[in-house]
């Protein structure tokens, strides 16, 4: 097994070309009515397994709760006319979240992933006819 690369803070742009070719996303509850996308895949930079959550909806001020009840609830406000009518496209920030130790050249013990940050954009594309 090769030895892990070392924990960086550093952001490199071609690391988001390099996820959108390593990257599969699962839209929920589906791709024409999206409020949670599940990235998963191999981290751009150390190539290990990762996955990422990105909620299109946030509610302010209501605590966790699961994501069953966030997604009925992201339903019942399209369904009531509040909310935005297109969540796509959308772009965010993804972080390495991968379950390898990856050694920090500070010396700090808490951090997950190898510190790989990237910009993903996600939008509907259209059907080639």
């Amino acid at each position: 097994m090769a030895k892990p690369v070392k924990y960086t803070d550093d952001v490199d742009e071609s690391w988001a070309d390099t996820a959108v070719e390593r990257f599969a996303v699962t839209a929920t509850p589906s791709v024409d009515n999206p409020l949670v996308l599940e990235i998963e895949g191999e981290c751009p930079r150390c190539g290990d397994a990762m996955a990422h959550t990105h909620w299109l909806v946030t509610i302010r001020g209501v605590s966790v709760v699961r994501p069953d009840d966030a997604i009925r609830a992201g339903e019942a406000l399209r369904d009531a006319g509040i909310g935005p009518d297109a969540l796509l496209p959308a772009e965010f920030s993804v972080q390495c979240r991968c379950d390898r130790k990856h050694p920090d050249p500070l010396g700090r013990t808490r951090l997950r992933g190898c510190g790989a940050r990237w910009r993903m954009r996600f939008e509907v594309a259209e059907e080639p006819s």
